[in-house]
């Protein structure tokens, strides 16, 4: 196919790089007496026309008419009477007997293409285009930009396709090769971001590569491409009713009827979806709606206004304060902005984009007379300076707030599972507590501290730390007495009852949980629970009841303030469902996980080697993909032992050893030892024979105690057929399409079923896939 020069059909040109959409692209070759292309500007129908009349035999000849505003059906006729003798036709198209007959003699199929069809006022052209393919030689392919009568009549008159916005849609394999073509390699991941942020819509695709830098600086080509787009007379009355809705950030039933009382999601959404501005799941995409929202300001600023302060206040209602806080900013309504800020200044902390801008709008120095936020501000980054020290310094009376609301805000983000941002602000918060003489401040950062690292496995200075706390003050004796447990665990001191609670907590309900103290972390109830059921694995607990309780436990944990707990927890349970060998329970654990902090790396890492994946173990922990400022010590070591362990199973043994000897002196600098118990025993001791000084230390530190982990699963080797067999099985197909393909007898193929089913463990072609997926012997499904 020709794409992107003339070739003398009288066709468009294709533009480079151009791929079309599944929909149409699976017709190309043959054509059916009417198509219709009905879709805004942008959408390639033009280019897609093109395309698949390029694809049609040399039978084919093509009368390709654009029609003007200014045209009546008779003009229009007379243009394709015009065109017609440009191709050597002497044609009357309503004489249907006569034109077929000079048609079959010319040994021709005419294809008439008629562009820009919703220009042409006069309905009564469609009736004439789907009447005139009673010439059995003669296809009608209509483009338009507005709904037609023709849209109706081809179907069910002539047997004709309609293609619209959702056909003409790329999905994420489309706009990926689209990005090769032009030169843009993408991953799977940013193929499917690149997709949802344009929803689909072609010419924004292509946009996206037309930046200076490519995707990276595309953003203004966009916003310019939809700016000319959503200025089109024909849009005007969607976009009008578009313009308001794209102020909020997403569109439900309680959003639309707030915004456009009277109306319901679907009724509101149709005319929407009709004109391209929506993305597959029906929402405005990112690139339309922040488009929509320009346009609203520029054309409507106080309805933009007006907008802006009737969300804020119903998201208000509804305490999400980040929305409500945005809302507010954009109304220009600075009271209401400042009261968000100030009521909710911790859950702000995951939000330094819209804190930034806060602080644009509030202006810093009133921002700086509340401790609140004078720490938000910086710790989010959003004064500019250095991230927690800035040339304007406090004033007496904030500064003097400062060392509690830093301990505050460092056990907000530990909470939220940000460990080195909450970490950094309590060592600010000791400093400043120390200067200052202020003993009880002091001492809630000193037991935040020890809980801090003892939370990240740092077990040796979080011993230094907790000799300096007090035991007797009750509001940080849960923080002390949680960091006592995470360094028993972790150097194996198991054996003081008194230190954990008893596990009949864990059968309570979220509303019975005992009460914390509104500062600390969220559940932290659970995180003794948590650290309790991992202590009873080594005592030889039953791993299969604690993990089942926890799991009871984890449905309630969703809030971002869970994130903490949730990570131990999730952690708890996948180390129980490893040491039991339940391996797909483990998956489907963790992929209900977003993925997106270390101890979700390190669990994926473990499950990739008990399930003999070994080189996914190695590409998940790869040195050179690790960022280890951010990975806390007892996450590092254990990925450093399963790396080691894998190493020694591909029988590379030299890396292996480098990798258990940086595991044991970062394990001794930080007082671990549990870690060396959560990989097989042997395996460690094998690689240690490498290792200067590894068997005292093994012997000693780990004497009487038991790995709670055998070996990974032995590699997995089938025959060519039976990997035939098992591609088959991936497609969907039974068991006799699997022989016919493969030129075999049913009775064959039940045979190398048998043997699959046995080497990979399962009971059935589901199970067989799913674990071929998880060794690699299979790709996985395309999205």
């Amino acid at each position: 196919m020709q794409r992107s020069r003339g070739d003398g059909l009288g066709l468009p040109r294709i533009p480079h790089a151009f791929v079309p959409a599944a929909s149409p692209a699976a017709r190309f070759a043959s054509l059916p007496p009417v198509t219709v292309f009905r879709a805004p500007r942008g959408w390639g129908k033009t280019a897609t026309a093109a395309a698949w009349l390029r694809s049609l035999g040399a039978e084919y000849e093509f009368a390709w008419v654009g029609v003007r505003e200014e045209m009546t059906v008779a003009d229009f006729w007379a243009v394709v009477c015009e065109r017609l003798t440009d191709l050597g036709l002497q044609l009357d198209l309503k004489d249907h007997t006569r034109a077929d007959q000079v048609l079959a003699e010319r040994g021709s199929q005419l294809v008439l293409v008629v562009d820009n069809l919703h220009l042409l006022a006069d309905t009564s052209l469609d009736e004439e285009l789907v009447a005139a393919v009673n010439i059995g030689r003669l296809h009608v392919l209509a483009l338009t930009r507005l709904e037609r009568p023709i849209e109706m009549l081809a179907p069910v008159e002539a047997d004709g396709l309609v293609f619209r916005v959702p056909h003409l849609r790329l999905v994420p394999e489309e706009v990926r090769q689209v990005g090769e073509e032009l030169g843009v390699e993408l991953t799977a991941a940013e193929a499917g971001r690149l997709t949802a942020t344009v929803g689909g819509w072609p010419a924004l695709v292509r946009a996206t590569f037309a930046g200076p830098s490519g995707p990276s600086e595309s953003a203004e080509v966009i916003a310019s491409y939809l700016q000319v787009v959503l200025r089109d007379p024909l849009l005007r009355p969607v976009v009008g009713r578009a313009m308001p809705l794209a102020v909020a950030e997403d569109l439900d039933e309680e959003v639309v009827r707030l915004l456009n009382p009277g109306t319901g999601l679907a009724e509101t959404l149709r005319p929407l979806v009709e004109a391209g501005l929506t993305g597959a799941d029906g929402q405005l995409s990112p690139a339309v709606r922040d488009a929509l929202g320009q346009l609203y300001t520029e054309l409507d600023p106080q309805g933009a206004q007006q907008t802006h302060a009737r969300l804020a206040r119903w998201y208000e209602q509804k305490e999400d304060t980040p929305r409500a806080l945005a809302h507010a900013l954009g109304a220009g309504d600075h009271e209401r902005a400042r009261r968000l800020l100030l009521q909710d200044w911790l859950r702000l902390g995951d939000h330094p984009a819209l804190v930034e801008r806060a602080v644009a709008s509030l202006g810093s120095p009133s921002l700086d007379e509340d401790p609140r936020s004078y720490v938000l501000s910086r710790y989010t980054g959003a004064v500019v300076g250095t991230p927690h020290r800035v040339a304007n310094a406090p004033t007496s009376e904030v500064a003097a707030a400062l060392p509690s609301t830093l301990v505050e805000w460092g056990l907000a983000r530990l909470g939220v599972g940000d460990l080195p941002g909450g970490e950094d602000a309590l060592r600010d918060a000791l400093s400043r507590a120390e200067a200052l003489g202020q003993q009880e401040s002091t001492q809630w950062a000193l037991a935040a501290l020890t809980f801090c690292r003892a939370l990240a496995g740092a077990v040796t200075e979080a011993q230094e730390w907790l000799q300096a706390c007090r035991t007797d003050d009750p509001q940080t004796a849960q923080l002390v007495r949680v960091a006592q447990q995470f360094i028993a665990l972790d150097t194996l001191s198991l054996n003081d009852d008194d230190l954990f609670p008893q596990l009949s907590v864990l059968t309570g309900t979220v509303s019975d949980r005992p009460p914390t103290h509104s500062v600390l972390p969220s559940r932290l109830d659970l995180l003794e629970t948590a650290i309790t059921a991992a202590r009873g694995l080594h005592l030889g607990g039953s791993a299969m009841e604690y993990s089942r309780m926890l799991e009871i436990q984890l449905r309630a944990l969703v809030a971002p303030e869970h994130t903490l707990a949730r990570m131990t927890v999730v952690k708890t349970i996948a180390t129980m469902l490893l040491a039991e060998r339940r391996l797909q329970r483990c998956k489907e654990l963790l992929a209900e996980e977003p993925g997106v902090n270390p101890v979700e790396r390190w669990l994926r890492t473990r499950l990739s080697f008990y399930v003999g994946d070994l080189e996914a173990v190695l590409a998940i922990s790869n040195p050179a993909t690790v960022d280890r400022a951010v990975i806390p010590p007892r996450i590092l070591v254990e990925m450093l032992l399963v790396r080691a362990c894998a190493l020694k199973h591909l029988d590379r043994w030299e890396e292996a050893a480098d990798a258990l000897h940086e595991a044991v002196v970062l394990a001794k600098t930080h007082g671990l030892l549990r870690p060396f118990l959560l990989v097989p025993r042997e395996d460690v001791a094998a690689i240690g024979e490498l290792v200067p000084r590894f068997e005292e230390f093994f012997t000693e530190a780990l004497a009487g105690q038991e790995s709670l982990f055998g070996a990974p699963a032995a590699a997995v080797e089938l025959s060519r057929g039976e990997l035939r067999v098992l591609e088959a099985l991936a497609d969907g197909q039974p068991v006799v399409a699997v022989a016919s393909r493969l030129f075999v007898s049913a009775n064959t193929v039940k045979t190398q079923l048998r043997a699959i089913y046995r080497k990979l463990g399962v009971h059935d072609r589901r199970q067989a896939v799913e674990r071929a997926r998880e060794l690699r012997l299979l790709p996985e499904p395309r999205v």
